[in-house]
């Protein structure tokens, strides 16, 4: 499985600061989200997949006094991947997202990976007890129904 981990020492910016609209027309990239695209282009270090599925894990910390959104952090993040490490953002078919908190050092920690397990196949691999290579949880089934639990 091919895959690229790295961090970007910013917090992506909301749907409601990602773009503005244009006098006369159109929308422009605010100053935000330009910033945090160039960085995933610095950060990701010219690491870029070729796949037709790809699987995205963010970690977001906030830091003091942020907030925001789960969902609205995932625009910025994913149109950032599509411009320098991943070719389409369309091709993103699994994405797992953790919002958290860290005061003093907020982040965003991305790891795009070309191969991945559909969740059904999970279900049939949790009675082995298994660890996804994917996201690195364990799967552990428990009883007959076909539900899984997943502990980090």
């Amino acid at each position: 499985m091919a895959s690229v981990r790295f961090t970007v020492p910013l917090v992506p910016p909301s749907v409601n600061h990602y773009k503005m609209p244009r006098v006369g027309g159109g929308y422009y990239l605010t100053p935000e989200a330009t910033a945090f695209q160039d960085a995933v282009a610095l950060l990701s270090g010219g690491q870029s997949l070729v796949a037709r599925r790809y699987a995205v894990n963010l970690a977001i910390y906030l830091g003091r006094g942020q907030r925001g959104d789960i969902d609205n952090f995932l625009k910025c993040v994913l149109d950032g991947l599509k411009d320098y490490v991943i070719g389409s953002d369309a091709a993103v078919k699994r994405l797992l997202v953790d919002l958290d908190r860290d005061a003093h050092n907020p982040r965003t920690e991305i790891e795009v990976a070309t191969q991945w397990r559909p969740y059904s196949e999970l279900l049939q691999l949790a009675d082995l007890g298994w660890r996804c290579p994917s996201c690195g949880y364990f799967i552990d089934h428990t009883g007959t129904s076909s539900t899984a639990t997943m502990t980090p």
